[in-house]
């Protein structure tokens, strides 16, 4: 029943539409997905950014690539840009994916057109998410077993055409819970912070893979929430778990206006005041030369 209605709320779009969300790509293999904030700036999860594995580390960025402007993956135009800069969360928690929250700061900014722009986000003065009747999610139609690259999907062979399913542009209409709500249903109320958005259901075979990640829940015409996680791949019983982007405001545009602020490691502290740990290093000095 549940699947019947999910299929009912899912259609097909073209990027047009949504000319906002870009597919982040691992060695040219869809990855999971993120939304364009800025001509140079990509919105995804922290959880996109790093290494499988329980310690936090980063992927290297050479591997990483943003395309954007296509409805399906690899068929048609495109604008394809190498990242330059990683950036997660000072306070992401991965065990828990809490704070799950990241960006991409791109070597080229994107040519903003009618399939590549940028999207609203939701701010503290926004109308708030729960007001909406529903809301949807923007994802492609990426299975676990069909992570495709781009080399295969350009092969003019038909016979490899018929062994993968090209990925489409989808829209999921979902409507959003409630803390308590939410809380109840996953039974994990630890992993639940009111810094994080909740729909009530989760999954339509795809929702809650790997590949959504970073997937946007878009309310009205503004972003409200970043697809982080949901229990298990095609269990459709659990509500959909998303990070809150009006509680990440401040750190989104401080990131923007001055990346060079924020410094990485892979282990250990995640983020640090560059300029602070200068000032007081230059305190430090001066008072051993008195």
């Amino acid at each position: 029943m549940i699947l019947d209605e999910l299929r009912n709320r899912t259609t097909v779009v073209d990027i047009k539409n949504h000319p906002y969300i870009v597919s982040i790509q691992k060695e040219m293999i869809h990855s999971c997905c993120g939304t364009i904030i800025s001509s140079s700036w990509i919105m995804t999860t922290s959880r996109c950014l790093t290494q499988p594995g329980s310690d936090v580390q980063l992927v290297d960025t050479t591997k990483i690539a943003v395309v954007a402007g296509q409805s399906q993956l690899g068929l048609g135009k495109m604008q394809l840009r190498r990242a330059k800069n990683l950036f997660l969360h000072n306070r992401f928690v991965k065990k828990m994916l809490l704070n799950d929250i990241g960006m991409i700061n791109l070597y080229e900014p994107f040519e903003l057109n009618d399939y590549v722009n940028v999207v609203l986000l939701a701010s503290s003065i926004s109308k708030p998410y729960k007001f909406f009747s529903s809301c949807y999610v923007i994802s492609w139609t990426v299975y676990r077993k069909d992570f495709l690259s781009f080399d295969k999907l350009r092969a003019e062979d038909e016979k490899t055409k018929k062994l993968f399913k090209v990925p489409e542009l989808q829209q999921i209409d979902l409507p959003t819970i409630t803390y308590e709500e939410c809380c109840d249903r996953i039974e994990a109320k630890d992993f639940i912070t009111r810094n994080q958005i909740c729909t009530e259901y989760g999954t339509l075979k795809n929702i809650s893979c790997p590949a959504d990640a970073g997937s946007p829940l878009i309310c009205g015409e503004r972003q409200y929430g970043i697809f982080s996680w949901g229990i298990g791949c095609e269990d459709d019983d659990y509500p959909g778990v998303f990070t809150k982007v009006s509680s990440f405001r401040k750190w989104i545009n401080n990131i923007e206006m001055d990346p060079n602020v924020y410094i990485f490691r892979n282990k250990g502290v995640l983020g640090i005041r560059l300029k602070h740990s200068i000032i007081i290093l230059v305190e430090m000095f001066i008072f051993i030369m008195k």
